[in-house]
């Protein structure tokens, strides 16, 4: 979810009438970037950057109420060719248009490497310049 997107929409009244909404809080980085990008931080890792938190605080702003919001999160990773971290250029998508579905996961030869400033994590393989953004 995507706050100009939520800009559109009236919340307080919206809250009248349902149980709750859903939020999609990934896919905030992927083939349609230029960059690699975590696609599933909890925290903006830059000022403006999209995140489940920033969502969330917006929401919660317009008075809605917070137990009416569901935070949906990723069950697959993003992988990024070419990329060794957050905000590289990449080259291609690797996987199905970049993504590794959770079945698969871990996969053979990765190190884990946890980014607690935005609450996520991604996975370096060995030798490669291949990042892959990992659920939150």
């Amino acid at each position: 979810t995507n706050q100009w997107a939520l800009h559109h929409i009236d919340l307080p009244e919206i809250q009248k009438y349902v149980d709750f909404v859903n939020l999609m809080a990934y896919d905030f980085s992927g083939p349609w970037r230029h960059s690699a990008g975590h696609h599933a931080q909890f925290y903006p890792v830059q000022e403006g950057e999209n995140s489940g938190s920033a969502v969330v605080e917006y929401i919660l702003s317009t008075g809605f109420p917070g137990k009416k919001i569901l935070l949906g999160v990723p069950l697959y990773e993003r992988s990024f060719i070419g990329a060794a971290s957050p905000c590289d250029q990449y080259h291609v998508n690797g996987g199905d248009d970049g993504i590794f579905e959770y079945n698969a996961l871990p996969r053979t030869g990765t190190q884990e490497v946890v980014d607690a400033a935005g609450c996520a994590a991604m996975e370096r393989i060995a030798g490669r310049r291949i990042l892959v953004d990992c659920f939150t």
